[in-house]
């Protein structure tokens, strides 16, 4: 019996079957769960147990700073 893809549920047969994060998925399937790009195993970010590419993953999860957006701006000179 074929198991379930963790993308669309529907069967995965062998001849089709790419195992990533421990399941099996259609390769058509794999695609990050933001911007929807079909993914490379073993490349992908994890979250939530949700496959991300590593540009959603940076700009959702990753750290916030001054590139994006929420820093301001420090005037460093003196005017007389």
């Amino acid at each position: 019996m074929a198991n379930p893809c963790a993308g669309c549920t529907k069967p995965v047969y062998f001849a089709e079957r790419l195992v990533a994060m421990n399941r099996d998925w259609h390769k058509i399937c794999f695609k990050c769960a933001d911007c929807k790009q079909t993914l490379t195993p073993g490349k992908q970010n994890v979250h939530d147990d949700k496959p991300y590419c590593r540009t959603c993953y940076g700009r959702n999860f990753g750290p916030k700073g001054y590139s994006s957006g929420n820093a301001t701006a420090v005037n460093s000179y003196v005017t007389k």
